[in-house]
């Protein structure tokens, strides 16, 4: 998946539409846009990228929501 942009809480653009071909992660507020691909290719990504064992994902393609559970 490739990174398009980040957007921090309060910034113009983190509670824009989600715009076609794309997938957001929220987490920590933030959002994460990358290019869109396979629903299940987002999940393994997810669980890649954010190598924290105490991650719960939650939503549904092409939407997520990541939040710590410690």
């Amino acid at each position: 998946m490739k990174h398009l942009v980040t957007y921090r809480a309060g910034q113009p653009g983190y509670i824009d539409e989600h715009r076609h071909g794309t997938v957001d992660i929220w987490h920590d507020q933030r959002r994460y846009i990358y290019k869109s691909t396979l629903a299940r290719n987002v999940r393994a990504f997810i669980a890649r990228a954010w190598q924290q064992e105490h991650i719960h994902i939650t939503g549904k393609h092409p939407s997520y929501i990541l939040e710590n559970q410690l």
